[in-house]
């Protein structure tokens, strides 16, 4: 894991980790078994969402399991921030947290309607924490998530691939 990541989960400093959820909290395979093939617009198989869930089946990504186990151990404040199309889709993601990652409340879920929002977000809990970190899967949301914030100097945003680093 970046070892970034790793000192701010066990620092004495007031943190909070925020994760992204389709992709970052669990594989991107949906429907079938099929990749989420998608820009960030709509697409079909969020629209069949209204449907049924197709969450149900989908793997959560073990060492964000351990990640968030080890957050806890630390009191270290843990958030989900994610893009909903609807509402159904909300419940959905809130019922796959509370089977995968029960220690993430429904009022731990932030949803946005637009990507462009998650700045906002990061940008308010910036004034609140000591340091947030934002993990995500999504290159063009973590570019532009920086480039708006770069003069918060206590936000730190993170692609997935970073936890999978081995600092030994």
């Amino acid at each position: 894991m970046n070892k970034k990541i790793s000192n701010l989960a066990v620092s004495k400093k007031n943190v909070l980790f925020l994760f992204d959820f389709d992709g970052t909290l669990l594989e991107a395979k949906y429907d079938k078994d099929t990749i989420l093939g998608c820009s960030n617009d709509e697409c079909d198989v969020l629209k069949r969402d209204l449907e049924k869930n197709i969450y149900v089946g989908v793997k959560p990504i073990k060492k964000i399991q351990i990640l968030i186990d080890l957050l806890n151990q630390n009191n270290k404040s843990v958030k989900v921030l994610s893009k909903i199309h609807n509402s159904m889709q909300v419940l959905n993601k809130i019922e796959y947290l509370n089977k995968e990652y029960p220690s993430i409340s429904k009022n731990d879920f932030i949803g946005v309607v637009e990507y462009e929002h998650k700045t906002a977000i990061l940008e308010y809990y910036s004034n609140i924490y000591d340091e947030v970190v934002y993990i995500d899967d999504h290159l063009d949301t973590l570019i532009q998530i920086e480039n708006n914030l770069a003069n918060k100097n206590n936000i730190n945003c993170f692609h997935i691939s970073s936890l999978f680093i081995d600092n030994n």
